[in-house]
């Protein structure tokens, strides 16, 4: 009986992106590791390594004010500045490329925390404050109504004005920073910071 020794043929080395596939010789090959393929007819075994390079997707979340345009992101390669936000909430994409060419991914998640300026003003007053849920507003009565709007700018309250002196409940509320919006005919005519704790 002869025996013929098989040669050994090593095949180019395969690199794969995260989640690609490779053909070789018929086998698909997904994962990092070393591969033989044995043909009888020429007498020879193949073998391959492959490897796997990652690809990435991050996510970046933050929250901004208008005060803090224009707003300067940089991470990794990527290094840009936002001058204005069209929304609230803005998300932006940033498709980057390993240097083994692998497709990479960036998401920016950018909230704008529109708020309300406070302006504070000796035509209106209130008390006490802090609250824990009763608040007394004394102002003009030119005052039609009152608004009160949370840190977001969400308006969660109105108000009728009583004359002078005006008395609202705020029990219902989390705790919190609240603005309190004198309105004049549709128009603002004072602003206060309101802090509301709860019992």
């Amino acid at each position: 009986i002869t025996v013929t020794p098989f040669n050994i043929v090593h095949d180019d080395p395969i690199a794969l992106c995260q989640g690609e596939t490779a053909n070789w010789r018929g086998h698909l090959l997904t994962e990092l590791g070393t591969y033989s393929d044995t043909v009888l007819a020429e007498n020879n075994i193949y073998t391959v390594n492959v490897t796997v390079n990652p690809t990435y997707a991050v996510d970046t979340a933050v929250t901004i004010t208008s005060n803090d345009l224009p707003y300067h992101f940089v991470s990794g390669l990527i290094d840009t500045t936002f001058s204005t936000l069209s929304s609230q909430f803005s998300v932006f994409t940033f498709p980057l490329s390993t240097t083994e060419g692998c497709d990479s991914i960036v998401t920016l998640h950018i909230t704008l925390n529109v708020g309300i300026e406070d302006h504070t003003t000796d035509f209106i007053r209130a008390f006490p404050n802090p609250t824990t849920g009763h608040l007394t507003v004394i102002g003009s009565e030119k005052f039609t109504q009152l608004q009160l709007f949370d840190a977001y700018g969400r308006r969660v309250g109105i108000y009728p004005v009583e004359g002078i002196q005006t008395k609202i409940d705020l029990h219902g509320l989390a705790s919190g920073v609240y603005f309190l919006k004198a309105m004049r005919h549709n128009q603002t005519a004072g602003t206060l910071k309101i802090i509301k704790n709860n019992e």
